[in-house]
């Protein structure tokens, strides 16, 4: 994993050099929150809307404005690269919100925390799934 300010040439050089395994970019289209903080982020959450995400931004902003532990928020699209043809294409690459989350707390109580998140915004009737999550290691142990 890894964060690139300019992710259009990043695009371009994975095009040239696709394999067999596929490779995921996401790329950011638009910021939900950003906030500074002393603590190194050490987990990511990714959810996809099953409903327009213009509709529901603000919904969908109020609800992570309110919590503590989010480092930034943000609608990013989904590009896969391989050399093999995709069996099917996800309906959802322009849907994924990222979450990145400063918890002193394990990986497990994190994404407990991430889980309600996600409740609160399906309990406004946003229909929101878990797309991936995980833990951002400072060094290999």
């Amino acid at each position: 994993m890894a964060k690139f300010k300019d992710s259009k040439k990043i695009i371009k050089d994975v095009a040239k050099f696709t394999t067999e395994n596929t490779s995921f970019i996401f790329s950011i289209y638009g910021k939900i929150l950003t906030k500074d903080s002393d603590i190194a982020q050490n987990f990511l959450s990714m959810y996809y809307l099953e409903s327009d995400v213009q509709e529901n931004i603000s919904e969908i902003t109020n609800l992570i404005l309110k919590k503590d532990k989010i480092q930034y928020s943000g609608l990013v699209h989904l590009s896969t690269f391989c050399n093999i043809s995709p069996k099917f294409t996800f309906p959802y690459s322009d849907k994924i919100i990222v979450l990145d989350v400063n918890d002193e707390r394990s990986p497990q109580s994190t994404s407990k925390y991430c889980e309600k998140i996600r409740l609160d915004i399906c309990r406004k009737g946003i229909v929101m799934n878990n797309f991936a999550s995980f833990s951002v290691l400072e060094k290999l142990k």
